[in-house]
């Protein structure tokens, strides 16, 4: 995730624990990038948030139509993931 945002400008903006992978050496895979999108485009592919909504971050959940989504969006839906792993 941090050499897509860092290198080509991708957010993934559906990071759930379905779309990661984890392999027997504990190496991982984020999976599924449909919803991804280039940061350096402006114009809006939706006009809902996107994203599993039980790992969706919660200023997304409550304005929804506020703002676009942005890397700290995707970085609290990993928290998410990891409480959802750990709790299950």
């Amino acid at each position: 995730h941090t050499d897509a945002y860092d290198k080509a400008k991708i957010l993934h903006r559906d990071v759930s624990a379905g779309n990661i992978l984890i392999a027997p050496d504990q190496s991982g895979l984020l999976i599924d990038w449909d919803m991804s999108k280039r940061m350096d485009v402006t114009q809006q592919r939706q006009h809902s948030c996107t994203g599993t909504w039980q790992f969706i971050s919660t200023g997304l959940l409550l304005h929804p139509h506020a703002r676009s989504h942005q890397i700290s969006d995707d970085i609290e839906s990993f928290y998410w993931v990891l409480i959802y792993i750990v709790m299950k």
